[in-house]
């Protein structure tokens, strides 16, 4: 029989990528003949996607009904298992995060652009979904993602005050406490929110030691702290003082206090009586009566100490028991010494019958020997006198 085949169709396979990646599209494209069909439902120059590494098979027809078998070896290739982690996954607003991929043999951090293995900081607060590229050695390239939730942080606690002050063992006149509009309000000792203090809001405080304490209260609100509101404690030294040693001086004689601060912003001596200046730390005065005297020092800070002093007075009367009141201007009159003393005592004379011939609070070393204008016969008359502390009695004689 004769045919009409004088040789076969000279076919060419021409493919876009003998070597793709897993999920790369090529094109088979055979020419050289008439009509062509490929195994494989492949469609003669039309892309498609190969699923795993094949030899495509094609018969050729040429117009005379020649027919030829022609191949082409496809090999896919593995995609790189590229993995993207962050350091956590739930973060509060202005935290950083580390990316890093891996699986692959460099990478390409789509969102956000950095280098791989760095911190990032994100801006926007919900679900932020962070992409990456990842090569392998064989050129493949694979992507992948994760998702990282970013936080909104609370308000920042307020303070009722910022600063609040005493002195050492004194009450506070005022307090600390914080509120926050969400969430729960935490006080630490440090900025950094590593030591807390209490989560009471009220801030309490010892005033039993001198110095400056300084606390943070911050809210705590799903996880995430809010900025630090900072509050300050100040504790002042009351001043040194001393109102000196006991002092003890005869009636009528002068002395001075002896107080001492080691600062004074203010000094009050109490009570003033008998000082000629209660306002400062060494007033003097003329002994009296026995006391005891109080130094009040308040300083800059106000701050205020005090201490006690006591001023014991020797009151001894000197009282003249005899009088001439001949008007030889030489004992004339009834002497009572000293006069100072004089002042707080109730003076008392009476003749032999027990009639009150004087009564004063305040002799004046005066009485001339006379009652009621008529002088006294001479005799012996008796004398009453009581002080505050001092009571005495006597006899005074008249001579004329």
């Amino acid at each position: 029989a004769q045919t009409p085949c004088t040789g076969l169709p000279v076919v060419t396979i021409t493919a876009s990528n003998t070597a793709p990646c897993d999920g790369e599209e090529i094109t088979l494209t055979a020419s050289g003949a008439s009509t062509y069909m490929w195994y494989h439902h492949v469609t003669n120059g039309v892309a498609f996607t190969p699923s795993a590494s094949e030899t495509y098979r094609v018969i050729s027809t040429d117009t005379a009904g020649c027919v030829d078998t022609s191949t082409v070896a496809i090999q896919v290739l593995e995609l790189p298992n590229v993995s993207a982690n962050s350091s956590s996954l739930s973060i509060c607003l202005g935290d950083s995060i580390e990316l890093t991929a891996s699986g692959a043999d460099s990478y390409n951090w789509i969102e956000p652009s950095i280098v791989n293995g760095s911190f990032y900081q994100p801006t926007e607060t919900g679900a932020n979904i962070f992409n990456v590229e990842g090569t392998g050695s064989n050129g493949c390239l694979n992507t992948s993602q994760v998702i990282v939730v970013v936080k909104a942080v609370p308000d920042a606690p307020s303070l009722s005050t910022p600063r609040i002050e005493t002195c050492v063992n004194v009450a506070f006149e005022e307090q600390i406490e914080v509120t926050s509009t969400t969430g729960r309000p935490i006080w630490y000792r440090d900025a950094a929110l590593q030591e807390e203090y209490s989560a009471e809001p009220l801030l309490t405080i010892p005033n039993n030691a001198v110095g400056v304490q300084t606390y943070y209260a911050s809210t705590f609100d799903g996880g995430c702290y809010s900025e630090t509101s900072m509050a300050t404690v100040e504790v002042y030294a009351r001043p040194i003082i001393s109102a000196g040693a006991d002092i003890r001086l005869n009636a009528a004689e002068n002395g001075a206090l002896n107080g001492e601060a080691t600062t004074a912003a203010m000094v009050e001596w109490s009570p003033e009586t008998g000082l000629d200046n209660p306002f400062v730390l060494d007033p003097g005065f003329t002994a009296t009566n026995s006391q005891v005297y109080t130094l009040t020092v308040e300083d800059d800070n106000g701050c205020v100490s005090t201490d006690n002093v006591t001023v014991d007075v020797e009151n001894v009367l000197t009282i003249s028991n005899a009088m001439t009141p001949n008007g030889d201007g030489d004992n004339d009159v009834w002497k009572i010494y000293p006069e100072l003393v004089l002042e707080t005592c109730n003076v008392r004379l009476f003749d032999g019958f027990g009639r009150l011939l004087l009564e004063t609070d305040a002799y004046q070393n005066d009485w001339d020997g006379t009652f009621e204008g008529n002088a006294l016969p001479d005799g012996d008359y008796y004398y009453h006198v009581q002080c505050d502390d001092i009571e005495t009695k006597g006899t005074l004689i008249i001579i004329k």
